[in-house]
């Protein structure tokens, strides 16, 4: 049987209405697609990632408030937060301040002790929502502002008060660079430096005398710290640079990544204000709250006699940023160092865990040991 060969030509009446229909639905899709997208480009959403702000002296604070409730002098005084201002002389026409937010950090850090009461700085809009009348039903909202200090309202018995002294830029420049780690955070070539210095006065005042706070050892309580923040700059990536106490240059030992470091070296020093001021007013051993610092970390169980502050650092670093299995080599004088993350966990607190492996090699010789550390609030890893 044969079949007749037919032939369309695009002009036929079926390509014409072929091609309609094709277009016709063309059309339709395209339409869906403006109002599930819209116009522009498909631009991504930006992941958002909220996390604790804290530092290295946050989990002193908490460890302080503990001693002070096991003491049994928990609750039992009512504290304050004076005006903290900037002045550096930035904020008088030489530029913008170094921050406004120093009362609200000292806020936070005490009470984060969670271990008195404490009146919050109030601000003249903030008095429409206070019930007023059991402390004092006579002043008006006129009168309470030109107290400034509502003190008389709400009493407290004493008050963290102070200022930024200084700030300082351009210190000078330090060598390292995370090089060894590099790979594992997706850096580029090089980074730029920068380090800066911050001070700060703070001092306990007595609310009813406006004199400084003693203890019982007659110490006044008020004190001045500096800090002394070196920061390294990725294409935007930044990253807090310890050199673990060396007294001669050599490197990186230590590093994190940070967000704000100005900021950051403000509430860093209220944080330890805090913790020391208060400290001594309740005369509680508040020196064991000192969390391990980089340059005091002891990494690595029985090789751990072999390896120098930088190579505690480097041990640091591969804890704190190299992936589970992945192996990390770095050379010191004359000894190679290998080690390896085996496993990754948490603990019931959240607080992250890393089971590791690192050997040495001297000369012949080659030793390993076996280890567990743990992150400490004020981010350095620690063996447990």
């Amino acid at each position: 049987m044969c079949y007749e060969k037919k032939i369309y030509h695009l002009t036929s009446p079926i390509f014409i209405f072929m091609g309609t229909l094709i277009m016709h639905r063309l059309k339709i899709g395209f339409f869906v697609v403006i109002l599930l997208y819209g116009c522009g480009p498909n631009i991504k959403e930006p992941k958002v990632h909220v996390t604790k702000n804290v530092t290295m002296y946050t989990g002193n604070l908490k460890c302080l408030g503990k001693q002070i409730k096991k003491s049994d002098q928990a609750f039992k005084v009512t504290a304050a937060v004076g005006k903290i201002q900037d002045k550096t002389g930035k904020a008088k026409g030489l530029g913008k301040p170094l921050t406004q937010a120093a009362s609200d950090m000292a806020l936070t850090a005490l009470s984060r002790l969670n271990a008195m009461d404490i009146v919050a700085p109030i601000d003249t809009n903030d008095l429409l929502h206070l019930n007023i009348e059991k402390h004092n039903p006579t002043p008006t909202k006129l009168e309470l502002k030109r107290q400034g200090n509502i003190g008389g309202t709400f009493k407290s018995q004493f008050y963290l008060t102070g200022a930024i002294t200084e700030y300082n830029e351009d210190l000078g420049e330090k060598s390292g660079g995370l090089d060894i780690f590099r790979k594992y955070l997706d850096l580029g070539i090089s980074g730029s430096d920068e380090v800066f210095s911050v001070a700060m006065d703070l001092r306990l005042v007595g609310s009813t005398t406006g004199t400084l706070l003693k203890n019982q050892k007659q110490e006044l309580l008020a004190l001045s710290l500096k800090n002394d923040i070196h920061v390294k700059d990725f294409n935007g990536v930044l990253f807090r640079i310890f050199n673990a106490g060396l007294e001669k240059g050599g490197g990186i030992n230590y590093g994190f990544r940070i967000s704000d470091p100005k900021h950051l070296a403000v509430r860093e020093i209220i944080e330890k204000a805090v913790f020391i001021l208060i400290g001594k007013l309740y005369e509680v051993p508040f020196e064991q709250c000192e969390m391990t610092t980089p340059g005091e970390a002891k990494l690595g169980g029985a090789v751990a006699q072999y390896m120098s502050k930088q190579d505690q650092g480097y041990a640091q670093q591969v804890l704190e940023v190299v992936p589970t299995k992945e192996l990390a080599e770095w050379e010191s004088v004359d000894i190679q160092y290998t080690m390896l993350s085996t496993k990754t966990y948490n603990k019931d607190d959240s607080t992250p865990c890393r089971e590791y492996y690192i050997t040495t090699i001297r000369g012949n010789r080659k030793e390993g040991s076996k280890g567990t550390a743990c992150r400490q609030p004020n981010g350095v890893w620690k063996d447990v």
